[in-house]
């Protein structure tokens, strides 16, 4: 009997300890549901509290967070919560979005925008533009359009342009070069490692057959030029003296072929100055410049170049937000004028400061 009574009372403190823990679990799972429940609402950091251990992500169902402490807050519950007002919800700009930059005696106002695949994210664009910031001495623009047969051409791009504004023409040495790429590799090795094992040899493999962006700069400094380049068949057109100018001078037939790029890998940089074009333009009053990707710099060609309607020049810097080029772009697209791929336009008015 004295045994018996030893068992009941051990049964009975296990029983009671088992109890605890499952309430102790439930709790915290329902404190982590009520942490996720709303995104979109903000939570104050007076309001909430959690604990985790070191170097672990909270995830939802997580067995190594210890504890977390929920604060009671005022916040009303979802249930109760009233619909937004229409005027509330975000809406796409329709503003004039402009940067204001100085170069010399002239004002500059600089507009860029872009639009990717019909059928693809934003995300997913691999065109990328750039402009220096307000306390460089020199205005540096860049595009660049990866290519979409390689891998994490976006990265690459977007690098490309950025490391131009910040170096100008020195990007096209290759010691300097270097530089983006050891950060490219850096970031497409990150992207690899987040992959399922099962694809990193794939990845890998795709990443040693080059990743490759053609590019277009514009450089204004103290002087009355401007300094433009190019490699492949991003373009740059200028209309000044009542003529339009190109760099690369292409036809519209040139567009079909693979063009000139810069690659990824550093044994292809041996001919990097026989890709590059170069030209230095004088700047007459009410000078304007653009810079393009290559389907929108198509379409161009055959209506500035090979028809002569200089009217769409007035109509592509009427553009003035991202609404209107969306719009615009998609008219071209849907009238089979320009293919489905990612645009990335910039234009820039230069204006003389003493008019």
């Amino acid at each position: 009997m004295k045994l018996q009574g030893i068992v009941l009372i051990l049964l009975l403190l296990i029983g009671r300890i088992l109890f605890k823990i499952s309430v102790s679990k439930f709790r915290n799972l329902e404190k982590i549901k009520l942490l996720r429940m709303d995104t979109s609402k903000e939570v104050k950091k007076e309001d909430l509290s959690i604990k985790v251990p070191n170097n672990s992500p909270l995830e939802e169902g997580n067995s190594n967070i210890k504890d977390v402490d929920l604060i009671e807050s005022n916040t009303p519950s979802i249930e109760n919560e009233e619909l937004l007002e229409p005027e509330t919800i975000p809406q796409e700009s329709s503003k004039c979005e402009e940067i204001i930059r100085f170069a010399g005696n002239y004002k500059l106002k600089i507009r860029s925008f872009r639009i990717p695949k019909d059928g693809f994210t934003e995300d997913e664009c691999e065109d990328n533009s750039a402009i220096s910031s307000e306390s460089s001495e020199t205005v540096r623009i860049a595009v660049s359009d990866g290519a979409t047969e390689g891998i994490f051409s976006s990265i690459w791009s977007e690098l490309l342009v950025n490391k131009y504004v910040e170096a100008g023409s020195q990007i096209f040495v290759p010691s300097q070069l270097n530089f983006v790429h050891d950060e490219f590799v850096l970031k497409a090795f990150q992207n690899i490692s987040n992959m399922p094992e099962t694809r990193h040899w794939f990845m890998y493999e795709k990443l040693d057959r080059g990743t490759h962006a053609t590019m277009a700069t514009v450089e204004f400094s103290n002087s009355n030029t401007i300094q433009i380049s190019t490699i492949g068949d991003s373009c740059i057109f200028w209309y000044n003296q009542n003529e339009i100018g190109m760099l690369p001078e292409l036809s519209s037939n040139d567009f079909a072929s693979f063009p000139n790029t810069i690659c990824h890998s550093p044994n292809t940089w041996q001919n990097i100055d026989n890709k590059l074009v170069k030209k230095e333009i004088l700047i007459d009053n009410f000078f304007q410049i653009s810079l393009c990707t290559d389907a929108l710099a198509c379409w161009l060609v055959k209506r500035l170049k090979e028809q002569n309607e200089l009217l769409n020049w007035s109509k592509i810097f009427e553009i003035s937000c991202l609404s209107s080029f969306k719009e615009f772009i998609q008219e071209l697209r849907a009238r089979k004028e320009i293919r489905n791929d990612d645009v990335t336009l910039v234009l820039i008015d230069v204006l003389p400061l003493n008019v």
